[in-house]
């Protein structure tokens, strides 16, 4: 029985939370900011932390600014980083207290300000949706090129219609409704229930709109595919499989739709289907098992001749709704004639609606690519395969990955397909609408729109730098450093290595958060004096599914990832940026598993947090959800990663297991969970941690009650970031 081999499973936790003592603060410090050692052996009025100040103050007052230091630095319980002063503008530093408490900060770096740009046919203005810092409510704006900009009317994911006259958007209500360009005479299309989601929408000719709802029952969820035309909303299809775009044929006689079917052996099938108006029947001209459908975003060539989507090369192992974003744009005819539009997925192509758009000659299509720590380009694909790059800024990436559906649009092209207008952020916390010509030179980007809170711009940041290293293989690898706010002569600093999760796609502003914010939080830590290291690894697909795949065939993935970040590393030791003595790694989800990893396999670094991470034990996770009967995705693609289930291939799933090497283990090691995520069916982290106490391992171990998978009570975030940053300050010092 499960209870006899696992009794952990069926048994509340026993929490082990190491208290922290708190003061006026908030939070007790064991050594004083100016140590750099957890010896103690540094006085706070020693010639050396005066130096140090000497070096802050010189240091900057060569570029203008000067530093103010609380005459008790060293003895305050919880000091603060060191003011800026610019011009006479106080600059704010990064705090736990900002980044928690002023919703200005915080929920900016969890939902994006803007979404969803639209170019208005024949003009020069785009339509978008933006949020003020401060707020919950999106707004839909029309912003003309020249950065003139008019308030239309609250709402989401604004669609103009193929004239321009009106256009679409999701209601504050959560419903669909169609305005004119001015944001007025407001028609509800479809009202806002709490248990329908809306997924795609698009216009036709004759002003014609189709749309997909799912809504949410105890049975499960049913889709329904709508027609709005003349006032009025008719059911085309309805049932349980899912239907995750719909799209317009030139001609208006015909819907395309990226749906799924089952097929007689109960598996899903992910299928284009072409939806005859005059008579309701369907033809299929794409289908494979298993293939993603909300990934695949097809868009339709303006002469109706060929669909271009995104072609998931993974689907012997991925689950429906995809478990590996092997994605490729590719082709396939009215008659069913398929071929991928590049050769190999060396691409990694967004997935977010509208990420493939063909210009209006029908000849070429565009899309998000990324082969840096950001996306920075545009790729533009001609039918015959052949690619030319629109590169833009290296510290901007293209759009905010929406992860929450429905999902907005990251880019839009003009209609006479001359320009494209973007969303870009960046690692300082900036929000901008860009745009660009689409030319084959390099031209620099125009910020048409900027949503950045003036706060935030006020900011002490330290100063953002893309990175670039080759690992052992010799595959370029890419990442960004944060510089500490105060840089001194002496530039050797303190390591915080943040390792994202995904682990697709790669390296982001938003979506891979250090722990429980956004890219502000990468600038809390350099507030405090640290340089902050955010590696990508291959195991992102960045570099190409060939590599990823390489690491899957010799089993040597976990060391592959592992030895793209230690590259990164040995690289800013050897540019004289990192303390080779003073290393933190910070991991979550993905990045878990190689903070894991790092763990068993080096002692280089003082410190190491691993935030929901799991390879501790795969083959008990392996079989503890096939006892349980869940979890069926992550088996079969344990079945290929792995070559085969624990029975067939034992020795591959112990080489790939942290927990067989626990006897290397040294590094303090914080482990954070959250107590309804993977701890309520597998107890190997817990298995884990014991181990390492009954080794005599510093280690400490955090469950949270309520939290799953991402962090999202303010208590809770408070005492991971409190938790963080003494384990730093204890094992790490301060510079």
């Amino acid at each position: 029985m499960l209870s006899q081999r696992f009794p952990r499973l069926y048994q509340p936790y026993s929490y082990y939370r190491p208290p922290l003592v708190s003061s006026d603060s908030g939070m007790r410090r064991s050594v004083p900011v100016c140590d750099r050692t957890v010896d103690h052996t540094r006085d706070c009025t020693s010639a050396e932390t005066l130096k140090r100040k000497a070096d802050y103050t010189r240091r900057f007052a060569a570029i203008g600014l000067a530093v103010l230091f609380s005459a008790a630095a060293c003895d305050d319980p919880d000091p603060e980083p060191p003011v800026l002063v610019d011009a006479g503008i106080t600059k704010t530093p990064v705090t736990i207290d900002l980044l928690l408490s002023s919703p200005e900060y915080s929920e900016s770096f969890r939902t994006p300000l803007l979404t969803s740009p639209a170019w208005l046919p024949g003009e020069d203005a785009i339509l978008m949706s933006v949020r003020a810092p401060e707020e919950s409510a999106r707004v839909i704006v029309r912003i003309s090129t020249d950065g003139a900009i008019e308030e239309l009317v609250a709402g989401d994911r604004p669609m103009p219609s193929n004239d321009g006259s009106q256009f679409a958007f999701i209601d504050a209500g959560g419903g669909l409704s169609i305005a004119d360009i001015a944001g007025e005479n407001v028609q509800s299309v479809h009202p806002g229930k709490a248990t329908t989601l809306l997924f795609d929408f698009r216009w036709g000719p004759s002003d014609r709109l189709a749309y997909v709802t799912a809504s949410f029952g105890q049975t499960g969820v049913n889709y329904t595919l709508w027609l709005f035309q003349n006032g009025n909303a008719e059911k085309l299809i309805e049932g349980p499989d899912e239907i995750g775009a719909v799209r317009w044929f030139p001609d208006g006689t015909s819907l395309l739709l990226a749906a799924k079917a089952i097929d007689e052996s109960a598996t899903p099938v992910g299928e284009l289907q072409i939806l005859s108006l005059a008579d309701g029947e369907t033809r299929t001209v794409f289908s494979r098992i298993r293939h993603p459908v909300i990934t695949m975003q097809p868009e339709i060539s303006p002469d109706g001749s060929t669909i271009v989507f995104n072609e998931s090369t993974m689907t012997e192992v991925a689950a429906d709704g995809g478990f590996v974003n092997a994605n490729r744009p590719s082709l396939v005819s009215i008659d069913g004639e398929f071929r991928p539009l590049i050769a190999e997925p060396d691409y990694l192509s967004f997935l977010g609606p509208q990420s493939l758009v063909w210009l209006p000659d029908g000849n070429e299509v565009v899309f998000v690519c990324k082969k840096a720590a950001f996306a920075e380009r545009f790729c533009v694909a001609s039918r015959d395969g052949e690619i030319r790059e629109v590169q833009l800024d290296p510290l901007y990436d293209i759009g905010v990955i929406y992860v929450s559906l429905p999902l907005g649009r990251q880019f839009s092209l003009s209609n006479d397909g001359s320009s494209l207008a973007w969303l870009a952020t960046s690692a300082s916390g900036e929000t901008q609408l860009q745009m660009t010509p689409l030319a084959p030179e390099r031209i620099a980007p125009t910020t048409i729109y900027d949503a950045t809170p003036p706060t935030t711009r006020n900011l002490n940041l330290g100063r953002v730098e893309q990175v670039q290293w080759p690992s052992s293989d010799g595959l370029e690898i890419s990442g960004i450093l944060i510089h500490p706010v105060v840089e001194t002569e002496r530039m050797q600093y303190p390591l915080v290595v943040d390792v994202h999760g995904g682990p697709q796609p790669g390296v982001t502003p938003f979506a891979a958060n250090l722990l429980v914010a956004g890219p502000i939080e990468w600038h809390l830590w350099a507030n405090l004096g640290y340089a902050v290291f955010v590696p990508d690894y291959r195991g992102s697909e960045v570099y190409g599914y060939a590599k990823w795949a390489e690491a899957r065939e010799d089993q040597s993935f976990s060391d592959r990832d592992f030895d793209d970040v230690m590259s990164g590393v040995d690289a800013l030791i050897e540019r004289g940026i990192a303390d080779p003595d003073r290393m933190m790694l910070i991991g979550h989800s993905a990045g878990a598993a190689v903070a894991n990893w790092a763990l068993t396999h080096t002692d280089r670094f003082q410190a190491i947090i691993s935030k929901e991470g799991l390879g501790f034990d795969v083959q008990t996770t392996y079989e503890i959800a096939r006892d349980l009967d869940i979890n069926a995705d992550l088996r079969r693609f344990y079945d290929w990663w792995f070559k085969g289930t624990p029975e067939e291939v034992p020795e591959n799933y112990a080489a790939r297991s942290a927990m067989t090497y626990i006897d290397n283990v040294v590094t303090p090691v914080l482990f954070f969970y959250g107590a309804e995520s993977s701890l309520a069916f597998v107890p190997t982290p817990r298995t884990f941690f014991e181990a390492l106490i009954s080794r005599g391992v510093d280690a400490e171990f955090v469950v949270y009650p309520g939290e799953g998978h991402g962090f999202v009570k303010p208590e809770t975030q408070r005492d991971v970031l409190l938790r963080s940053v003494e384990l730093a300050r204890k094992h790490i010092g301060m510079p």
